[in-house]
């Protein structure tokens, strides 16, 4: 069996989920590709979709949902009958409605999601960096190991399904409604309005382009070897983290003060959940 990982990764936690679940996959017999999806962004889906038996694709989770850019991916994808795929995502906060958005879109282009699974991976939006995060030393030792279990899982699950068995496939769940009414106002032009601008440094940008070469969106462009930035942006803040010059600078005082209120009381909310029950357990010297 060929299984292909597609993956979208900025800070490395992904891509070392993605690495652990390719090492499981292997263990089962799999031959594994990785791919990091920013080397694929621009070509069509059906070049890259076609040529394996099992899809694997995993990114973070942004605002509570799928990426914006990865959303409007999974849109291109070609119809096919009853492809297999699985999903992974890496998550700091909660996972939102992920996974629910994915199959959405996926399921009425034919494709059968087997499995799917979270992983926590260290928080870097800069729009929280001043309070405590959950997930400050993740992806650790046992998300790894859980990550290796779930690659070793696909590959019995897609024997099962290849046999005709597929009553161990459900839909991923419905998000909380608490989750989903925040997510009413994290549409794209939503999340650009209530974000800060973007300014340059002249003093300290020197031209080198990282900025844009690490956009998936393309929504940065060089002019005279300064970046100038389009209105096609989804606020991965990649550009401002990748800056080793520090010259992309971002005022989030009045973004703080605003989400404050509600993230001190998500706490309080995240303790009802099982996963975090099951986190305490597992981890009780991290909260």
């Amino acid at each position: 069996m060929k299984a292909k990982i597609i993956y979208f990764s900025q800070t490395k936690n992904t891509r070392q989920i993605a690495n652990s679940i390719a090492e499981g996959l292997t263990n089962k017999g799999a031959e594994v590709e990785l791919v990091n999806w920013m080397d694929i962004k621009d070509a069509q889906p059906e070049q890259v979709l076609n040529d394996c038996d099992l899809i694997g694709i995993g990114s973070p989770v942004f605002f509570y949902q799928l990426p914006f850019f990865i959303r409007d991916w999974f849109k291109k994808f070609p119809v096919v009958n009853e492809k297999p795929y699985f999903l992974f995502a890496t998550y700091a906060v909660v996972l939102g409605t992920t996974f629910r958005d994915a199959d959405n879109i996926l399921r009425k282009k034919g494709w059968k999601l087997l499995d799917y699974s979270g992983f926590l991976g260290f928080g870097s939006f800069q729009g929280y960096m001043e309070w405590p995060r959950l997930a400050v030393q993740f992806p650790d030792a046992y998300e790894e190991m859980k990550a290796k279990q779930f690659g070793e899982f696909q590959v019995i699950k897609y024997a099962s399904w290849k046999n005709g068995k597929q009553n161990f496939i459900g839909r991923p769940e419905k998000a909380p409604k608490f989750w989903k009414r925040k997510k009413r106002f994290m549409f794209k032009w939503m999340v650009n309005k209530i974000s800060p601008a973007f300014n340059v440094d002249p003093e300290k940008c020197i031209g080198c382009g990282t900025c844009e070469k690490n956009c998936p969106e393309n929504a940065i462009i060089l002019v005279n070897k300064k970046p100038v930035f389009t209105g096609n942006c989804s606020r991965c803040y990649f550009c401002e983290k990748s800056c080793k010059q520090e010259a992309i600078v971002l005022d989030w005082k009045n973004f703080r003060k605003n989400a404050r209120s509600f993230y001190d009381a998500y706490p309080d909310y995240l303790k009802l959940t099982d996963d975090l029950k099951q986190f305490y357990s597992k981890h009780p010297s991290h909260f």
